[in-house]
């Protein structure tokens, strides 16, 4: 295993820093330890007041959201016990909280907000990936849904890295 240096990793990682912890593009997804083990949660919805329209932020709309929790599960798959793995119901109220909390304009910020706050509050998370659907839009036209989804994954300088 080779040790990367902060700098080369600094340069190597694309996205966003938060405290030692910097988040990487898809493109760094395969030096993210943590193996292919991922808890998902699907189809949570949720009335929520985002969007650049007066009326979707008075009225409020339906949203939609998925996530995909990549995370070594190994120990908790042995031990049984919920204290070794990520507790979805926890991430789940992240995501409400989020989804029925501050409006935005963009449903990429509410995405963000949500991959921030869950690589922030559980260490164990190695990446994720986030969809936020609007299932009734204004457009002009049909349309099933449209929203946006984004993976973030933790790159922390001082892990050894293949």
């Amino acid at each position: 295993m080779l040790r990367r240096s902060s700098a080369l990793a600094r340069r190597a990682v694309t996205g966003y820093q938060h405290s030692r912890r910097t988040c990487a593009s898809e493109s760094q997804a395969a030096l993210v330890p943590g193996g292919s083990d991922k808890i998902s949660l699907n189809g949570c919805i949720f009335h929520g007041f985002h969007g650049v329209l007066p009326e979707e932020k008075q009225l409020g709309q339906k949203f939609i959201v998925d996530a995909i929790i990549y995370c070594d599960v190994s120990k908790a798959g042995q031990s049984d016990a919920l204290k070794d793995t990520v507790n979805y119901a926890a991430v789940y109220r992240d995501i409400r909280l989020v989804m029925e909390g501050k409006p935005r304009n963009l449903i990429e910020t509410v995405a963000t907000d949500i991959a921030t706050n869950i690589l922030q509050d559980y260490r164990e998370v190695k990446g994720l990936k986030i969809s936020v659907q609007k299932p009734h839009v204004a457009l002009d036209g049909v349309v099933k849904s449209m929203g946006v989804e984004i993976e973030r994954y933790r790159f922390d300088p001082d892990d050894d890295v293949l």
